[in-house]
């Protein structure tokens, strides 16, 4: 313990270079571990607001409720009991208080129900009845009147849109019933612990994968992501992930410049081999040095580091996260803080073992002497070929260590190398998401109205659209037409039936359609289609989808062309249909006047249809407008203008609306006035979209953010690394400096050396860079594009950013090398 505790003390700069170095790297790994950890929990209660606080669920006897009590678990449940449609499709169902209390559904306003003819609605239920319903007032659910006694705060089920009213007296019928776990790890390991406890049948389990995959479980290989695309989205980097990538760094990091201390050492070492010192107490003696170290700087790191994150959870978290995501209070993650103190003491362990091996390896006279022997093992005359005696010792001494000079430009380039990456990676998926939005959103509008059942017949009026146009703060508004339709396609157009084969759709479209791709007598097949009538506007929006083709929207408009959207096969590509710009497709409309016949979408009765030929302007990835009520996308889509729709279907009213708001306009105003004229339309919604946008661009600045974080902690820990090899090249150089000092040269000369062996290290750290991000980019746009299908993924390198990083190494090698040399330099 002496020799441990002289060394620690004799060399005290480097003592303190070995702590700085274990703190910093410590202290980031626990602040990005804790952060990323923070992140988690805040998207967790953010997919849990959005579907459900629960785990899992099941069907079961009402019975079960009573039964069923544990302190590890709490047990919601729900029954339905009635739906109507007046004055819009509302379903009525039972729940339990811990149902209410685990989803955060907390009485506003009113009471609880006393009787069973008493109702509790949430706040945008009552919203979508409009402002002439309220407390007080009864709903009609199969021909018995319940009244509303109380207002709930928001819940999931707005999330869904699914209308629900409730109330607290069960039925003997089944009841859902919904798990929340009190632990959130090993969560499938604690429901099948439960399911075995209480028999029930993994048939009747279902999972709420939306918060399950939020809480770090992988959603299990199946049908739809058995593949190699499924594969690499099970891959979810997490907090362990990074504490275990950072300790190997880390460790690294602590190698490279406690060997310096080695080095000054060797002396020592061959003297304790000499006196008898075994290689396990010569390893107790290296071991216990670094662990010290590493005990004091993992203690300081982990304090420094949960103060920084503390400060930076409180202060930017609201900056990451939408006004819809609760802030969780910070929480420090203790199997963090125990996996990044395992993983570095068995590398420590590891390390110490690769050091005292390097020591035995030589013998005793070499250690004692401290010689360098790679310079005898090759000798060269260099004069031969170079007459420059700076040159050629500069060339000498760079190339006689190659591991030394491969890590100094890996160390140099690695962290531009991730900036560069993670920025290309993070601005391809504002773009893919911001495209999504569009995609799924009407082209990033604030505010969608839509019909909420299949009845056609009904609908937005123009005079609703009017209305809707004058609100004061709207600057956008867009009218949709809608209907369901067929295309005809013969064999060579429809080349994978498997694709729309009947086992692969839900029984709701199944009932509805009677299929989704149906074959006819004649050989043909009827393909359902979603029919669109857009604004030119909205079809113009549509040109960042294109697949191939050309859109101009006044053909569109016209009647002459159409744009059809394709559906993605598995392998990403939009080979299902084989239908292309050109091409006249055949069309059939259900006729107005027969829209009443319950099986008018199965198209099986000609004489109930119009079929119309239109030709194919462009095929397009995704469109603005979806209809999950009929066949959402399982299908293909054909957009045409409003006024040609009309004239092909006859439908007058409008499907959707949606409308843009001026940026700053009082949205209370908004909402409150859109409620009013949704009201009077029959089985009319609507729908606040404004925080999707918003939440992406507090993805995107978190992301920048974190990766802005790993990147700086890795570059300072670079530059820690070059500063420590540079001395220790320096020191090695020492008696060569003063046989050049011995062959005339000057300090202006030796210094020169170093700048020129500087900016060398510099120079191949941008090549290096150039070439990694440029790899690394290019097998992220092949997994964006081939594997994640982003609709616009493209390739693109930041020469500006690259070059920056390039004149940044090379400055820092510069000053680094001069002032590490400038020491050696003076020595006389």
């Amino acid at each position: 313990m002496k020799i441990v505790l002289q060394n620690i003390l004799r060399d005290k700069k480097r003592t303190i270079t070995i702590l700085m170095a274990v703190i910093l790297m410590v202290s980031a790994m626990i602040s990005l571990g804790n952060l990323f950890y923070g992140i988690r929990n805040c998207q967790s209660e953010y997919a849990r607001s959005c579907n459900g606080y629960y785990e899992y669920s099941y069907r079961g006897k009402k019975q079960n409720l009573e039964l069923i009590r544990d302190n590890n678990y709490e047990i919601g449940a729900t029954q339905f009991i009635a739906t109507t449609e007046v004055p819009i499709p509302i379903q009525l169902q039972a729940c339990n208080q811990d149902f209410l209390r685990m989803n955060k559904m907390n009485l506003i306003k009113g009471e609880m129900p006393t009787n069973q003819q008493e109702i509790i609605v949430e706040e945008w239920v009552l919203q979508n009845l409009g402002t002439d319903i309220g407390i007080g007032d009864t709903i009609i659910f199969d021909g018995k009147q319940y009244m509303i006694v109380g207002l709930l705060s928001d819940s999931f089920y707005k999330n869904k849109k699914e209308m629900n009213v409730f109330t607290t007296f069960f039925t003997e019928a089944e009841c859902e019933y919904y798990i929340q776990f009190h632990k959130k790890n090993n969560l499938q390991n604690q429901m099948n612990e439960f399911k075995n406890t209480y028999s029930i049948a993994d048939s009747k389990i279902r999972a709420n994968w939306e918060v399950l995959e939020s809480e770090g479980v992988k959603v299990p290989l199946g049908k739809q992501n058995s593949n190699f695309r499924g594969l690499i989205s099970r891959v979810v980097f997490d907090e362990y992930d990074l504490v275990i990538v950072w300790s190997f760094f880390a460790v690294f990091m602590i190698y490279s410049i406690y060997y310096l201390s080695i080095y000054k050492r060797e002396k020592d070492y061959g003297v304790l081999k000499a006196l008898g010192c075994s290689k396990g107490r010569l390893f107790l003696i290296i071991f216990l040095e670094l662990f010290i170290l590493y005990l004091i700087g993992f203690i300081l790191g982990n304090i420094l580091g949960n103060i920084f994150t503390d400060k930076v959870y409180n202060r930017f978290m609201e900056t990451f996260l939408n006004s819809n995501i609760s802030i969780v209070d910070f929480q420090v993650n203790l199997d963090v803080v125990k996996l990044g103190f395992t993983v570095i003491g068995i590398l420590l362990i590891i390390v110490t073992f690769i050091i005292v091996k390097k020591i035995y390896k030589l013998n005793t006279v070499e250690l004692i002497r401290q010689k360098e022997t790679r310079l005898l093992k090759k000798r060269r005359i260099l004069s031969e070929k170079h007459n420059c005696l700076i040159y050629s010792i500069m060339y000498r001494f760079i190339t006689i260590r190659k591991v030394t000079l491969i890590l100094l430009i890996v160390s140099l380039s690695f962290g531009g190398m991730i900036f560069l990456t993670s920025q290309y990676v993070l601005e391809q998926i504002k773009e893919q998401n911001i495209l999504k939005i569009k995609s799924d959103l009407g082209s990033g509008m604030d505010y969608r109205v839509y019909i909420g059942n299949t009845d056609l017949l009904n609908g937005i009026s123009t005079n609703n659209v009017e209305e809707m146009g004058k609100i004061e703060g709207i600057s956008e508004i867009h009218p949709y037409n809608y209907t369901l339709g067929a295309v005809v396609l013969n064999d060579k157009q429809y080349p994978n039936e498997e694709y729309f084969a009947p086992e692969n759709e839900n029984q709701r479209l199944l009932d509805m359609t009677g299929g989704i791709c149906t074959k006819q007598s004649d050989g043909t097949f009827l393909l359902r289609t979603n029919l669109w009538g857009y604004d030119s506007q909205m079809l113009d929006s549509l040109q960042e989808f294109i697949i191939d083709g050309e859109i101009v929207p006044e053909e569109i408009e016209t009647g002459q062309k159409a744009v059809v959207r394709l559906s993605m096969d598995g392998g990403g590509g939009y080979d299902n249909i084989c239908i292309k710009p050109g091409d006249k497709i055949k069309v059939k409309v259900p006729r107005r006047e027969n829209y009443e016949n319950e099986d008018i979408f199965k198209f099986k009765n000609d004489r109930y249809y119009n079929i119309i030929e239109i030709e194919v302007a462009a095929t397009v990835k995704a469109v603005s407008t979806h209809n999950e009520y009929f066949i959402d996308d399982s299908g293909i889509d054909i957009v045409t203008g409003n006024d040609v729709f009309k004239k092909i279907t006859g439908i007058d009213y409008y499907n959707q609306v949606e409308l843009k708001k001026i940026s700053g306009e009082n949205e209370e105003k908004i909402t409150k006035r859109l409620s009013d004229i949704v009201s009077d339309i029959k089985s009319g919604y609507f729908i606040n979209h404004t925080f999707e946008v918003e939440q992406e661009e507090k993805n995107y600045d978190q992301k920048i953010f974190i990766f802005s974080l790993m990147t700086m902690a890795i570059m300072i820990m670079s530059f820690l690394y070059v500063m420590n090899s540079t001395k220790y090249i320096t020191h090695i150089w020492k008696k060569e400096l003063k046989i050049m000092r011995a062959l005339g040269l000057s300090n202006l000369d030796l210094y020169k050396m170093m700048v020129m062996t500087a900016v060398f290290y510099g120079v191949l750290s941008l090549v290096l860079i150039c070439v990694g991000t440029m790899i690394s980019t290019g097998v992220s746009f092949w997994i964006l594009k081939k594997i994640l299908f982003f609709y616009k993924a493209r390739y693109i390198i930041n020469w500006k950013y690259m070059l920056i990083f390039g004149a940044l190494n090379v400055l820092v090698c510069v000053v680094i090398m001069v002032t590490a040399g400038k020491r050696a330099i003076k020595n006389k």
